[in-house]
C-alpha cells in the first residue's frame, strides 16, 4: 500500500509540474544529470548495464552547450574474460528548438563527444589472460554521436532520454575483444538545472 501511495504522489508531482513547467532558457546555466540503461557491444563483449553521469553549461545562447560526461560498463566476453569500459568525454551539445506542435517542456538535442575510453580485460580469476600475466588494458581515443531529449516537469528538473553510439578501437592483444570497442548506449535518467 505504501508503495502505491508513493507512486501516486510521484505521478501527481509530474502532472502538476508539467502544468507550470516550461523549458527554461539555459544560457549560462549549469545542469548535472545521472542516467542508467544498457550498452550494446560489438565484437566478443556481451551487452551490459550502463551508468552515465554528465554536466553541461549553456553557452552563446539557449541552443548551445558544452559539457563533460563519464560512463561505465562491465560484462563477460569469450574465453571466461571480464571486460570493463570507462569513458570520459567532452561534449558539444545543440539543443534543437522544438516545433510549435510539440510539448513546450520538451527539448530535443544532438551531441558530439570527443575523449577516451579505458578498457580492461581479466579472466575469471581476476588475472589478465595474456601479456605474460600482466594486465591487458588500453586507453584509446573515442568519438560519441548521440541524440535525445530533456523533458522539464519542473523549472529546474528534467527527465532525460538518450540514444548514443561510441566509436572506440582498443588494442588488447590476445583478448577476445581486441579492436572491437564500439557500443550503442540507451539511457534514461534525471537532470537538475542550477
Amino acid at each position: 500500500m505504501r508503495n502505491k501511495v508513493l507512486l501516486v504522489a510521484l505521478l501527481m508531482l509530474f502532472a502538476c509540474g508539467s502544468a507550470f513547467a516550461m523549458a527554461p532558457d539555459r544560457t549560462g546555466r549549469l545542469d548535472i544529470g545521472v542516467s542508467g540503461g544498457g550498452a550494446f557491444n560489438d565484437g566478443g563483449m556481451e551487452d551490459a548495464g550502463y551508468v552515465q553521469g554528465n554536466a553541461s553549461v549553456g553557452v552563446i545562447n539557449q541552443y548551445w552547450a558544452v559539457g563533460i560526461e563519464s560512463g561505465y560498463q562491465e560484462a563477460d566476453a569469450a574465453a571466461d574474460e571480464t571486460v570493463g569500459k570507462v569513458s570520459i568525454l567532452g561534449d558539444i551539445i545543440f539543443r534543437v528548438p522544438p516545433p510549435h506542435w510539440l510539448d513546450e517542456n520538451l527539448v530535443p538535442y544532438a551531441l558530439l563527444g570527443l575523449g577516451v575510453v579505458g578498457t580492461y580485460v581479466e579472466d575469471e580469476d581476476g588475472v589478465a589472460p595474456t601479456n605474460n600475466g600482466d594486465d591487458v588494458d588500453d586507453t584509446d581515443f573515442a568519438v560519441k554521436i548521440a541524440g535525445g531529449f530533456d523533458w522539464f516537469f519542473h523549472p529546474n528538473w528534467a527527465v532525460v532520454f538518450e540514444l548514443g553510439y561510441i566509436f572506440n578501437d582498443p588494442s588488447l592483444p590476445g583478448s577476445s575483444v581486441d579492436g572491437d570497442g564500439d557500443y550503442l548506449t540507451v539511457t534514461g535518467g534525471i537532470k537538475y538545472l542550477f
